[in-house]
């Protein structure tokens, strides 16, 4: 049996003997390695962090309800009940209420809807969450220096895809902040410091893979029209990575608000677009709103951002709306020209 240096405790050596007899015999989908050593490295991140014992046991076994045999997830249950509901917080539903397993979209969607809800991730389970998506994360990161694109086959998702669930992710995690204590807030932080690098060079390796990925599209067709524009986004954001360390901000948003002055004096809209639908992965109409939200004279960045984007009589009839209703005025998808 494995038995690492954080293991000192009678509940952490039993949660490590658990881990290792449910993951028997599975492997890592990219690297093929054992994949007890995930657990194991995830449950390293926690206890260098600071994390408590239930935390680092919960760490061993996080993957356990998931991906493992019932009988183990009883065992767990018999461990200890803080343990078992951390695992809980940390763990996805994989299938439909008719049994059928549910997609990989569908799952992380769901999920990342739970992350902002302490009743159904609590708060406690948010510093192994993010060691744990610190660990996926960096294997993602060195089977793309492996194998490049090939590696992300394994994940049933493309390049963007993979891109806006960590991003997002990050997000949530931080979300999350200024509910915890001082304490468990300071665990956290240690974590998502490395989490925000670690997802940063991510995307900047899959930018050229969905580059490659939008070329393909065909841009004519209005259903591909927004995936083109979020992976065109991604582009943007790569080219304002420098500005995004010069500032030290490791919030999107921070960054957004600052480079947009910039954007706006330079008539850049339909970039400003881009960017944020790409860097935050949102939809156009949240793009949109952003624009209005933080733009220094956002009435008259909104008129000229239709002047640019739309044409002919739409345009006219969006700035007249805009100049009656002004930053109030409520945006749907019908109103986006693209």
């Amino acid at each position: 049996m494995i038995t690492p240096s954080f293991c000192t405790t009678p509940l952490t050596v039993a949660a490590m003997q658990v881990a290792e007899a449910a993951h028997a015999g599975q492997v890592r989908k990219v690297s093929g390695v054992p994949y007890i050593g995930h657990p194991v490295a995830v449950a390293s991140i926690v206890a260098m962090a600071g994390g408590s014992e239930a935390q680092i046991a919960a760490a061993l076994l996080h993957d356990v309800k998931e991906d493992c045999e019932p009988h183990y997830w009883k065992l767990v249950g018999e461990l200890d009940i803080a343990v078992k509901n951390i695992v809980i917080s940390c763990s996805e539903k994989k299938f439909d209420s008719f049994g059928k397993k549910r997609s990989w979209m569908d799952r992380k969607q769901s999920y990342l809807l739970c992350m902002h809800n302490p009743v159904y991730v609590q708060d406690n389970a948010l510093l192994v969450i993010a060691a744990d998506k610190l660990h996926n994360v960096s294997d993602t990161i060195d089977g793309l220096k492996a194998s490049g694109k090939e590696s992300l086959k394994a994940f049933g998702a493309g390049a963007f895809e993979i891109g806006w669930y960590y991003s997002s992710m990050l997000n949530a995690l931080k979300a999350r902040l200024a509910e915890l204590d001082h304490d468990e807030a300071k665990k956290l932080n240690n974590v998502l410091y490395l989490l925000d690098e670690q997802t940063r060079t991510l995307l900047r390796m899959l930018a050229p893979i969905i580059a490659d990925h939008a070329n393909s599209l065909d841009k004519s067709d209005p259903s591909t029209r927004r995936t083109v524009d979020q992976m065109d986004g991604v582009m943007v954001g790569n080219v304002f990575e420098k500005l995004y360390a010069a500032h030290g901000d490791p919030d999107n948003l921070g960054m957004f608000q600052r480079i947009l002055p910039t954007l706006v004096e330079a008539d850049n809209y339909s970039i400003c677009i881009k960017y944020i639908m790409g860097v935050c992965f949102c939809e156009v109409t949240t793009a949109t709103t952003m624009i209005l939200e933080r733009g220094r004279d956002s009435i008259e960045v909104f008129r000229r951002l239709w002047l640019k984007l739309a044409f002919g009589p739409r345009a006219t009839y969006e700035l007249d709306r805009i100049e009656q209703y002004g930053s109030n005025a409520v945006l749907s998808e019908s109103d986006i020209p693209f």
